[in-house]
């Protein structure tokens, strides 16, 4: 049986990024592509969804990563599993997802 049209297609997952100690010149979207990544092999290794960054706001320190639907909740579960990074705690919190 094929899955619903709500259960495939491109989803935009926004999260915000926290730091214990934030870098001094703050988070930029390159600091988010390298933990988003990081979180994905460390926690998916082969299993690795695809994903694209779409963007990063370093004032408000949230980014939005394109996945499919049918990969949104082990991307997610990725994410909010992976709580240090070179050391230093971090935590990402879900701010929204939506159809793209």
């Amino acid at each position: 049986m094929a899955p619903a049209s709500k259960e495939t297609g491109p989803r935009a997952l926004t999260v915000k990024l926290d730091y214990e100690h934030p870098p001094r010149h703050g988070p930029t979207k390159l600091d988010f592509e390298n933990i988003v990544r990081s979180a994905y092999t460390f926690i998916l290794g082969q299993t690795m969804p695809p994903y694209e960054i779409q963007g990063f706001d370093s004032h408000s320190r949230t980014g939005t990563i394109i996945l499919d639907a049918r990969d949104l909740h082990r991307g997610w579960a990725a994410l909010s599993m992976y709580g240090k990074h070179f050391g230093d705690k971090i935590s990402l919190t879900m701010s929204s997802v939506r159809e793209q």
